[in-house]
């Protein structure tokens, strides 16, 4: 199985190595940018597989370690209440001027912006004190 999956990270690894060297030096656009739409799907590809994967495991191992539901309960938890809390901070009616002199002042495109932002930046600090709870408490050891 172990076999199996270097073979399968070495063939993705090498189909993103072909994608960035086909937008680095392939065709542009008339604008001149690189045409990017094969490494953004590929992109997409990747994050759904990795999506799967993880919810894969997760529910592997709820079946073979019962004892461990307890805690992805609460995980679902906290994540719930941290996607609740950004929700609730995100703020759609303020319009927000662009670079080049035009006015964003769609609603969905505000909250979700908004919403995302909101939730990376919990997720940053939840990383961050966890690994700070981390030191702390193998120093105390």
């Amino acid at each position: 199985m172990k076999k199996v999956l270097n073979i399968l990270l070495g063939v993705m690894m090498a189909i993103t190595v072909v994608l960035v060297i086909m937008m680095v030096a392939g065709g542009r656009d008339a604008a001149g940018n690189p045409d990017v739409n094969g490494i953004i799907i590929w992109t997409y590809v990747l994050f759904a597989l990795g999506l799967v994967a993880a919810l894969g495991s997760a529910v592997y191992n709820t079946f073979t370690n019962p004892s461990g539901l307890k805690g992805t309960l609460v995980a679902l938890v906290a994540i719930a209440v941290v996607v609740g809390i950004a929700f609730a901070l995100t703020d759609s009616t303020t319009p927000m001027n662009m670079a080049d002199g035009t006015v964003m002042d769609d609603k969905l495109v505000l909250g979700v912006s908004d919403f995302s932002i909101y939730v990376t930046y919990f997720a940053m600090a939840a990383a961050l004190l966890a690994a700070l709870f981390a030191e702390v408490k193998s120093a105390i050891k």
